[in-house]
């Protein structure tokens, strides 16, 4: 599955969607390939904005992933969730009180992770849903806290966890058949965000202070490039080998394809962009300032909202073409749904 998928408004969440942007170095994205121009437009009705509902009727939610047949796994009121022909369902916990879903594959498997215990420092561990069953993944040695975010369709898992207490160096690993195998590199910090049917796993690396957007394939490393200086990490891969993710601090948004970075540029007004998934048709979403976005063959279009929303995400897509989000039903954006958009 290319997706990723980690928001939720817990505090056990290590990495934010959202992260804090300056305007320092934006125009550095000029060191990018061009990739076409960002539009305002909506999708002139294409597109549909559905809202998911919630756990209880109450709060939050937001949709995380989506497999070909419409189901939708994500988060809502601090637990995991899916839903099936639009109706939710609470796919429990490893026995503490907060847990998300951050990817499902074509077989209904699910993964995310979810605290251990109800004790207010219980550890956060991966998680696969199979079966009706919630299976604890562990964690690397050395560590106490790990979090899946994605799975293939023969059930190789990817994620990352702590290698030291305190939720300290982090490392990628793939977990199959039971075992979990560190992916990291000695005295570096590393993410796994994305993995195909055939094993390519995509997410960060630290080069230095910085993390780097990389490949891992056959157990090797890769970085995938970009400008200099410029923090960034892959969040998606489809299976023809296409990548996206993003640079930090606003920096923009990226397509790595055969050995080129082009960049997805931004809808006017925006002060950065951020992308998540990437489906086989090579249509990436993501979201900017307040709008969720489709982009494809070099157009960058705004996803319509749910109504009296003052902000939305867009966190997967499949071949298909649902995509699936949250959109604010408030105008503040503190009211967040689970969203799919759908034709």
């Amino acid at each position: 599955m290319d997706t990723e998928r980690t928001t939720d408004t817990s505090s056990h969440v290590t990495r934010g969607r959202r992260r804090v942007i300056t305007l320092a170095g934006l125009a550095a994205v000029s060191m990018f390939a061009t990739a076409g121009t960002a539009l305002a437009a909506p999708m002139s009705g294409r597109l549909r904005a559905v809202d998911l509902g919630t756990l209880h009727g109450t709060c939050c939610s937001t949709a995380n992933a989506v497999n070909e047949q419409g189901v939708v796994v994500g988060a809502s009121n601090g637990h995991a969730v899916v839903w099936r022909d639009r109706r939710i369902g609470d796919l429990g916990t490893l026995g503490g009180g907060f847990s998300t879903a951050t990817d499902v594959n074509e077989r209904g498997e699910i993964v995310g992770y979810s605290t251990t215990s109800p004790r207010v420092d219980a550890e956060v561990h991966a998680v696969l849903w199979r079966h009706g069953h919630v299976i604890d993944l562990g964690r690397l040695p050395g560590g106490d806290n790990s979090y899946a975010t994605a799975i293939n369709d023969v059930g190789e898992v990817v994620g990352y966890s702590a290698t030291e207490p305190g939720n300290l160096a982090l490392h990628a690993f793939a977990w199959r058949r039971g075992s979990m195998t560190d992916l990291g590199r000695p005295n570096a910090t590393s993410t796994a965000q994305d993995v195909t049917n055939r094993g390519r796993v995509v997410g960060g690396s630290t080069d230095g202070f910085d993390s780097a957007p990389v490949a891992w394939w056959h157990g090797t490393l890769t970085p995938l490039g970009g400008p200099s200086g410029l923090a960034g990490e892959a969040q998606a891969v489809n299976d023809r080998g296409e990548i996206t993710g993003y640079f930090f601090a606003g920096h923009g948004a990226f397509l790595w394809r055969r050995g080129v970075l082009i960049d997805l540029g931004r809808l006017p007004g925006a002060t950065f962009v951020q992308a998540y998934g990437v489906n086989n048709r090579t249509q990436v979403v993501g979201d900017t300032d307040f709008d969720a976005f489709l982009w494809q063959r070099g157009t960058m279009t705004a996803l319509p909202r749910l109504p009296g929303g003052g902000a939305a995400a867009a966190f997967d897509i499949s071949d298909r073409g649902q995509a699936v989000g949250y959109s604010a039903t408030t105008p503040g954006g503190t009211t967040l749904h689970a969203v799919v958009w759908t034709r």
